[in-house]
């Protein structure tokens, strides 16, 4: 389906990345940077996540804590590092005044499983692991 899309729409571009592994981020960085030809990103999109739905306070380990916590956590941070120069840069080039996502964002995507305000709500699926890291 992406790859349909991908076809159409030239501008887009599909990367395979892993974002707890900082090899991967940074060819992800390097493959944009080509692409955009000089010019700047004016937006990024943390969306990768991992969700174990078993894990609950009496089964989930410290492996699955950090690995959770290594992809929900630190990967958008290093998502974050590895495109400020192409964020930035789109930020310069731009003609608006103040804040605006036209010039350069990072969005980061999360759940209602990691809500903290909607923790009464869902309860009953503890997920330790994903709420902690988100």
């Amino acid at each position: 389906e992406l790859r349909d899309l991908a076809s159409k729409h030239p501008n887009l571009v599909l990367l395979k990345l892993d974002v707890a592994n900082p090899v991967s981020v940074t060819e992800a960085a390097r493959i944009v940077e080509r692409k955009m030809n000089g010019s700047g990103l004016n937006l990024l999109i943390n969306n990768a996540a991992i969700y174990t739905p078993t894990a609950s306070l009496d089964v989930v380990d410290a492996e699955d804590m950090m690995r959770t916590y290594e992809t929900n956590a630190v990967g958008p941070m290093q998502m974050a590092q590895a495109f400020l120069p192409l964020l930035k840069k789109a930020a310069q080039e731009s003609t608006e005044k103040g804040l605006s996502c036209s010039k350069a964002a990072i969005i980061n995507i999360s759940s209602v499983m990691g809500s903290i305000e909607r923790t009464p709500a869902t309860f009953l699926k503890p997920v330790i692991s994903y709420r902690c890291s988100k």
